[in-house]
């Protein structure tokens, strides 16, 4: 089953895919307008014969929703008009510090790589989406 994992940002959206049981980097979306952004990410689910899409929500501490978490659900309410992957919100709270560590522990400059950041965001959620489907 292909799947495609968002990171979902004001300024950029992280994106992950994966043919099989392995996560990789995509691409990252500087985001302009939702509908531009929601039509882009479309034709990517379209070209990828994609099934599910796989989004991270930045769950507060406690496990309550966070401002962010409204932000993405609102911008998948959109999005789903446009595609007939079926969307799974998935907690992510600790993804974008999973991903400065991976980052960090390869040597990579996190604020010369702002975008890279987001993708492996988007790969730590979906990776950690698929090894739960393995254990189901």
């Amino acid at each position: 089953m292909n799947r495609l994992a968002l990171d979902i940002g004001k300024a950029r959206i992280g994106i992950a895919i994966s043919h099989s049981w392995l996560a990789t980097n995509y691409q990252t979306l500087y985001t302009k307008t939702w509908t531009k952004d929601t039509n882009q990410i479309a034709e990517i689910v379209q070209n990828e014969s994609i099934e599910e899409v796989i989004v991270g929500l930045p769950l507060n501490m406690d496990g309550t929703e966070s401002e962010m978490c409204q932000y993405a659900k609102k911008f998948c309410e959109m999005l789903k008009t446009k595609i007939l992957a079926k969307i799974i919100f998935v907690d992510e709270r600790l993804s974008s510090i999973s991903a400065e560590e991976i980052m960090h522990s390869s040597n990579v400059k996190t604020k010369n790589k702002k975008g890279l950041i987001d993708q492996i965001a988007a790969t730590v959620i979906l990776q950690s989406y698929l090894d739960n489907q393995k254990e189901i």
